[in-house]
């Protein structure tokens, strides 16, 4: 292939910069609410393994598992926290009751954490995480990128 070729292949997606996402600023909202209170603690889940996904802000709701519960919300609250799929065990697996559901992550090794929304379900009986937004801020020491995961501890909780 010539190096003009190259050049003209298509290059791949781009991802969503951390700050597309409302609590995604500098401070990754801490596992705090946007008015920087604690979040209520609704249950503890347990620990689960969790992979990334790219999610991009720009994506129409109606991609996602959700997107029936998510239906008249303001664009504006669908991207107050980062998106993850859920597909843990916990709480009987994902059904759209659980769509829109706050739950706090936290980095078993890191203690990074996050509250994140639940937008979409999965297959790997863990939970996938939006990349840029919730994955790699979480992923304090980068190991999780280079195994494909991170180990994490959920609990539900309320803003």
């Amino acid at each position: 292939m010539s190096a003009s070729a190259d050049s003209a292949s298509p290059s791949p997606p781009s991802t969503p910069s951390v700050g597309a996402f409302a609590s995604s600023s500098s401070s990754n909202n801490d596992g705090k609410c946007l008015n920087g209170s604690e979040a209520t603690l609704v249950q503890y889940l347990g620990p689960v393994r969790s992979t990334y996904h790219f999610y991009h802000p720009d994506y129409n709701v109606s991609t996602v598992y959700c997107a029936d519960s998510f239906a008249g919300k303001a664009r504006s609250w669908d991207l107050e926290f980062p998106w993850v799929a859920y597909c843990a065990p916990f709480l009987g697996g994902m059904t759209q009751d659980k769509c829109g559901k706050l739950l706090r992550i936290t980095n078993a090794s890191g203690g990074m954490r996050l509250i994140v929304r639940v937008v979409d379900s999965c297959g790997n009986n863990g939970m996938d995480l939006d990349q840029q937004s919730a994955f790699n801020p979480l992923d304090t020491e980068g190991s999780g990128y280079l195994q494909g995961y991170i180990n994490l501890t959920l609990e539900l909780v309320e803003c």
